[in-house]
């Protein structure tokens, strides 16, 4: 699998990004007759090269005839992506992007997102970048994308409401769950462009492991007193069969519950979106019997289930740390048997393939039928096998 990791050591923009991906191999020439499909008033994409701290980037700047870019709405945004002649697949990217940032400045200015001007987000360039990110990740034969956590910085900067303090307001709500880390340089290191489009198209990793096949850097516009101010991209081959993704491990000791209180915590959790809850019995300090409450969930939901922990529980913190997963690919489809119909689900991933029914599906068909668990277990498992094989 070709997999690409973005290392944002200084941060990200969505110039900085487009430029990682020209530097990485993906031809210029390419980006520009995508960028012809947008309908747009022409629209030419520029390529440099510049030096940060004696490291070679690639710059890119978008020219255009439209010289005072209005300040769109989400809708006008997405009808140009819909009338454009880009494939299904990158109008679905770019709109999600879009959407992504909309979200961020409807909860910002506590407004409806419909009525949400996109200001500098709404501009030629801005598009621009976003196009190129999508298409131009795929170009480069790109399966998977990771990233490092994004870096932010301090300071205030002027925007199109005034100034405002950094990491810009939009930035830190579009990053949300995704991990981030901040210096204090009185810079912006990521806008809110570059952060959507990270956030939208990558998993974070720590690191990577991979044959690398090429490098590229992106250079952005500041010169940084302390690091090349560049996005790196490396791209490479692993031979990873199996899906991989980040999640939260939430945990906290609790050694004041009883079973009914332990039992309904576990409920609002697994409610409120966590993938698995499990408790283990431990001894705690003073010679306590108590429990480990351990909840796994995507980082989107870290915030949302540590507010169940501290509210239902008598625990007054909750402990945070960020897993690589790798899992089985699924699929679930019906089969027929003499109790009905039941649902299987089919696993496979890394030359593994295997299969279970549905325990709802079963429990409910043994029950309407009269007939013992195992046997309509038993008979989903044949049905399936007659599947599998065909």
């Amino acid at each position: 699998m070709k997999i690409g990791y973005l290392d944002c050591f200084s941060g990200a923009s969505g110039d900085m990004i487009v430029g990682s991906i020209i530097s990485a191999g993906c031809e210029p020439e390419y980006l520009q007759e995508q960028l012809d499909l947008l309908g747009l008033p022409a629209v030419r994409l520029v390529a440099g090269v510049t030096r940060k701290k004696g490291l070679a980037g690639v710059t890119v700047r978008f020219e255009s005839s439209e010289t005072d870019p209005p300040h769109r709405h989400l809708s006008a945004i997405e009808k140009i992506i819909d009338s454009s002649r880009l494939d299904d697949d990158a109008k679905h990217s770019v709109k999600a992007i879009f959407r992504r940032i909309g979200q961020a400045e409807a909860r910002m200015h506590d407004v409806p997102m419909e009525k949400i001007h996109f200001h500098e987000v709404g501009a030629i360039d801005a598009i621009c970048d976003i196009v190129c990110a999508v298409v131009g990740f795929r170009k480069l034969g790109i399966e998977k994308l990771y990233s490092s956590a994004i870096l932010l910085g301090s300071g205030v900067t002027k925007s199109a409401h005034g100034m405002i303090p950094l990491p810009a307001p939009a930035t830190l709500e579009i990053v949300r769950g995704f991990p981030v880390t901040r210096i204090e340089n009185g810079k912006e290191m990521t806008t809110p462009t570059g952060a959507a489009i990270i956030v939208e198209l990558a998993s974070y990793a720590a690191g990577f492991d991979m044959v690398v096949e090429s490098v590229g850097y992106g250079a952005g516009t500041m010169d940084l007193d302390d690091r090349p101010n560049l996005l790196r991209l490396i791209v490479g081959i692993t031979d990873e069969q199996l899906q991989s993704d980040q999640v939260v491990i939430i945990e906290t000791n609790i050694d004041d519950a009883t079973p009914e209180q332990i039992g309904h915590l576990q409920q609002r959790l697994l409610e409120s979106g966590a993938l698995d809850v499990f408790v283990t019995s431990i001894l705690m300090k003073k010679n306590r019997p108590g429990h480990l409450l351990s909840v796994i969930c995507h980082p989107d939901k870290m915030e949302t289930l540590s507010a169940v922990i501290l509210r239902e529980s008598s625990t007054a913190g909750v402990r945070l740390r960020n897993e690589s997963r790798r899992k089985l690919s699924y699929e679930i489809r019906p089969v027929e048997t003499e109790f009905g119909t039941i649902r299987i689900k089919y696993f496979s991933g890394g030359n593994i393939s295997k299969f279970s029914p549905e325990y709802e599906d079963v429990v409910a068909a043994a029950m309407k039928a009269g007939a013992p668990f195992q046997k309509v277990y038993n008979s989903a498992i044949m049905a399936a096998n007659q599947l599998k094989e065909r």
